[in-house]
């Protein structure tokens, strides 16, 4: 492959010896940015994944998801001057409805269809959008400067293209507007124990982030920002997932597919046998034991989970 630039601060990228399928890691040493090459990315991929996260989306399982926690504690000093919020990805529409219900403007678009459709009943058919956010203008031109805060929770790891996605933002912002959102952190303490989850890799994400690189994007499109953990409480089965995933790869993750993000559920497949089913028991039993441990982890910004971003634009 030719030269390749980073997205973010212009240094070449270092190849890695790390690939995925038909995929490559490369690194940047400046600015600690990692990205996915080639960046193939289908807007399709966004209805029919294989993991089942989309599926809870559809049937409206997925509640208010985790990494919004951060948005919630900090609503009060993000320093919008207005209601009206957009949510870039808004899913099943769960946290647009709790910010309406907040007494919010709420808008959203999202690739999936069907989750729209779901998202439309929470909040209204004419305010949610099954669109790309570059034509969300071709829509109504009045979106251009139109938003106070504008949202896009683990959106960004998604992204081809890093300024062509933040600088339409910038378009639907109003002056002195804010930009919320979260995304993986390639830093989190559980990557280095070696249990990266497979929904980190592509054609599921294809951007890494740490705060160094998150804080170089910001600065570069004009933007102060501040970092959270996105969340900090982890669950059993938060742990379990993360770790069982990282070790059986699309195996686990599929037969767990229909409640691979509900919190309270297990993700294992029932069974009648015992041996499995004892199994299960201890498992369950010693990643109960080690949360506590992983959520005084999670604390810690630097190697969270997720990390949480509110960034104002100065301009």
């Amino acid at each position: 492959m030719d030269k390749i630039n980073c997205q973010i601060c212009s240094t070449k990228l270092e190849q890695t010896n790390i690939t995925h399928n038909e995929y490559r890691l490369y690194s940047c040493e400046n600015c600690d940015f990692h990205a996915w090459y080639p960046r193939k990315i289908d807007v399709s991929f966004y209805e029919n994944d294989d993991l089942g996260f989309q599926q809870n989306l559809h049937e409206d399982i997925q509640r208010l998801p985790l990494w919004t926690e951060f948005f919630f504690k900090n609503l009060n000093k993000i320093g919008a001057t207005g209601k009206k919020i957009l949510d870039v990805g808004c899913g099943n529409g769960s946290f647009l409805k709790e910010m309406k219900d907040k007494g919010y403007d709420c808008y959203g678009l999202d690739l999936d269809r069907y989750a729209v459709k779901v998202a439309k009943k929470k909040i209204a058919e004419d305010k949610i959008f099954h669109c790309k956010l570059e034509d969300l203008e071709k829509i109504d031109s009045k979106f251009l400067g139109y938003f106070d805060i504008i949202t896009f929770f683990e959106v960004i790891e998604h992204q081809d293209d890093l300024d062509n996605f933040i600088n339409h933002l910038k378009k639907y912002l109003k002056p002195h507007g804010v930009l919320v959102g979260s995304t993986p952190n390639t830093n989190r303490w559980i990557n280095g124990l070696g249990f990266r989850e497979v929904s980190d890799y592509p054609p599921h994400h294809f951007n890494w982030f740490s705060l160094k690189s998150l804080n170089k994007l910001f600065e570069k499109h004009q933007f102060s920002v501040s970092f959270y953990p996105a969340y900090t409480k982890v669950t059993g089965a938060d742990l379990r997932y993360r770790v069982l995933s990282a070790i059986f790869k699309e195996k686990y993750a599929r037969a767990t597919k229909p409640i691979i993000v509900s919190q309270e559920s297990s993700f294992y497949v029932k069974s009648k046998k015992s041996i499995r089913r004892k199994i299960r028991q201890v498992l369950d039993l010693a990643f109960l034991i080690l949360s506590p441990i992983a959520t005084l982890l999670n604390k810690n910004k630097e190697i969270s989970f997720h990390i949480g971003f509110i960034a104002k634009y100065e301009k």
